[in-house]
């Protein structure tokens, strides 16, 4: 069985982008990460940046020439092939959740009633309107007959459901008695 060579999950998710587009520069891994992965896993630009000359120094991405801009394009090597593939196949790392609203929730006792209102409407806005954006993302992705992304997708319209439906639920939850 081939044994994962230390990847972390950034480290993953950059190969496995590296995988899908063959060659591309930081600028262009950030795009596919907003447009592939972001409904699911959140990987910003400074991260594949730094990422990038690491996974180069351990033989795992090979660095093109500097083209315009001091833009490299990386391509992943037989060995970012094969350290990719035994991360997906390798055994889970604990994860802790990371959701800002949460965050703020677990604060919440520093909210008047009027704050926390406005709080959780603000947030109600953005999930409808990101539920939105991956249903019409669901339809296209099953039009172009892409099985991997529209599970991902449908990931993310589960979990848009979940955080609205907890939303409305909140007021009742927090009521104490």
């Amino acid at each position: 069985m081939r044994q994962p060579r230390d990847l972390n999950a950034t480290s993953a998710a950059t190969l496995g982008l590296l995988h899908r587009l063959t060659s591309a520069t930081a600028g262009e891994l950030a795009r596919a990460a907003e447009a592939d992965i972001s409904p699911f896993w959140g990987i910003t630009r400074s991260q594949i940046f730094r990422e990038l000359p690491l996974l180069a120094g351990r033989g795992l991405v090979g660095a093109g020439d500097t083209g315009p801009r001091g833009s490299v394009p990386y391509h992943l090597t037989d060995a970012g092939r094969e350290a990719f593939g035994a991360w997906l196949v390798g055994a889970p790392h604990p994860q802790q959740p990371r959701e800002e609203l949460l965050l703020r929730i677990g604060f919440g006792q520093h909210l008047g009633p009027e704050d926390l209102e406005l709080l959780l409407d603000r947030h109600r806005k953005v999930h409808a309107a990101r539920l939105a954006h991956h249903e019409t993302e669901r339809a296209a992705l099953a039009e172009a007959g892409e099985p991997y992304r529209l599970v991902t997708c449908e990931y993310a319209i589960r979990y848009e459901r979940m955080v609205l439906s907890w939303i409305e639920d909140l007021p009742k939850l927090l009521l104490t008695d």
